[in-house]
């Protein structure tokens, strides 16, 4: 089973991590400059408090030095004799052999290995009661003291001025604005209010009877006027025509009869709609004439006649459609300009201005159509600020209200802002806007608690005790160390180790 330690783990971690494998040989990998390294007995106390719960231990490292230490832990110690065992035959006898021995040195070497027994033994005990005299005082307490604090609600309103591109200033009451922008581009239909008759012509003949005695030209639109009819109905002739003057039944008597001149000439309508389809042998008057000097009638029955209402664009649906999808983007176009600020930073609230960049109908007036759709491109501008810059300028303006030996608390704190409007005393745009802003927040005691824990660090109990009661506006204290030894209750000698809690009442 490997093992691998991190760099910064004690003695005290790795006994802990090699008690927690089931495996009883056990692969430790050291790193390069582990924390084992500074003193080679380390390795020697983890081998034998491995040893004591029935696990063996192999150190593994690249560390130079850590190979070093390895090696030195494994070197045997010098013995008087080394046994050897020679093979004789089937049976094998134990033999020792006796070191080379110098007359003047022989009788010193047994006492020169014990004295290096005792020194190792010694350089072990040294350095594992050091190893537990600098957990003891350096890494292993813990303490947290908790401190409980008298705190005295705080409430002011300041009126501000945002500013675009202004600099942040306490003294003139201004916080720098920006301009945030965009883009917005929506469409909206609206049905088409205008109304149009559009319809067909009625056509047909007519014949046109001369009384006169005289030959009578009409023009090509010329106009002849059905009154039987209200509103009176007039058709238009399709083309020139001359009509003879009329003439004696007998010529030479007169008492004869007179017969009209006759023509027959093609008419339309002078406008469209059914009421124009008259039936046959309907008399019609001859514009610029009498009926005792020109007469028509229809030659047949009048056809084609038809018409029909339709809706039709008019400017003003065109105006009203414009206003409402301006109206409709700038109501929802916070959202689109929200998604453009950056993070803390607010959009004042009525400082938008928005202008219609481009438009598209899809009709135009007079088109004949029910229904006509915008496509509007709206610019939107709107002032902002940074919620960083609001807090340090609040704090700046009441910090006059804060009492001798507090501070503002950085919680429990809330900040309103009401846009004041556009008013005679108050201004709204997107290029300034009066501000009411309102802080309710808590003032606590200013206590340095980097420093408080340089002061207690290493001290006993009364000179912390001391230390805690004379610091200014605390209400109380507790101190609670981790482990809890009696008799042995001092505060760590590392600052990391002490743990400051600031309690508010």
């Amino acid at each position: 089973m490997r093992i691998t330690l991190q760099i910064h783990d004690n003695v005290v971690v790795a006994i802990e991590k090699i008690k927690g494998v089931s495996d009883s040989a056990i692969e430790l990998e050291l790193p390069q400059g582990s924390l084992l390294f500074e003193n080679g007995l380390n390795l020697k106390l983890l081998r034998k408090e491995a040893e004591k719960v029935g696990k063996s231990v192999v150190f593994v490292t690249i560390d130079d030095l850590g190979k070093s230490l390895i090696q030195a832990l494994d070197a045997p110690l010098p013995r008087d004799f080394v046994p050897k065992e020679v093979a004789l035959g089937t049976a094998t006898v134990k033999q020792k052999r006796k070191l080379p021995s110098f007359p003047k040195i022989s009788l010193k070497l047994p006492a020169l290995a014990a004295n290096y027994k005792a020194i190792v033994l010694t350089m072990i005990g040294v350095g594992i009661a050091a190893g537990l005299f600098y957990l003891t005082l350096w890494k292993v307490p813990k303490a947290r003291v908790e401190i409980l604090v008298n705190s005295q609600p705080l409430t002011k309103s300041v009126e501000l001025k945002a500013v675009k591109d202004a600099s942040t200033n306490a003294e003139k009451r201004i916080i720098k604005g920006m301009i945030a922008q965009t883009v917005v581009t929506e469409k909206l239909s609206l049905a088409a209010t205008g109304q149009k008759l559009v319809g067909d012509k009625a056509a047909g003949k007519i014949k046109i009877f001369n009384k006169t005695d005289a030959e009578i030209k009409l023009k090509e639109g010329g106009e002849v006027t059905y009154k039987e009819h209200s509103p009176d109905l007039v058709y238009k002739l399709t083309g020139d025509v001359t009509i003879a003057a009329r003439t004696e039944q007998t010529p030479g008597d007169p008492s004869s009869p007179l017969i009209p001149g006759e023509t027959t000439v093609g008419v339309t309508a002078a406008d469209i709609g059914d009421d124009y389809n008259i039936a046959d042998d309907k008399t019609l008057e001859v514009s610029d004439y009498k009926q005792s000097e020109l007469v028509a009638q229809t030659d047949g029955k009048m056809a084609g006649g038809s018409s029909e209402t339709v809706s039709v664009v008019t400017q003003e649906d065109k105006t009203n459609l414009s206003s409402k999808l301006l109206e409709q983007i700038a109501q929802g176009s916070q959202k689109s300009l929200d998604a453009k600020l950056g993070t803390g930073q607010k959009r004042i609230a009525g400082s938008e201005m928005h202008s219609v960049v481009s438009e598209e109908y899809s009709a135009d007036v007079g088109d004949e159509i029910e229904v006509i759709e915008l496509t509007q491109e709206v610019g939107v501008t709107a002032l902002t600020y940074f919620a960083d810059d609001l807090n340090k300028l609040v704090d700046e303006l009441v910090k006059g209200f804060v009492p001798d030996g507090f501070v503002l608390s950085s919680e429990q704190r809330e900040v309103g802002v009401e846009v004041l409007g556009n008013t005679d005393s108050s201004t709204l745009s997107a290029a300034e806007a009066d501000l009411q802003v309102t802080l309710k927040t808590l003032v606590v005691p200013s206590i340095n608690e980097a420093d408080l824990k340089k002061e207690l660090a290493g001290k006993g109990m009364p000179e912390a005790q001391r230390i805690l009661g004379s610091t200014r506006n605390a209400k109380s204290y507790e101190i609670k160390f981790s482990p809890n030894i009696p008799f042995f209750q001092r505060m760590p000698q590392s600052v990391e180790n002490i743990e400051l809690v600031i309690k508010k009442n």
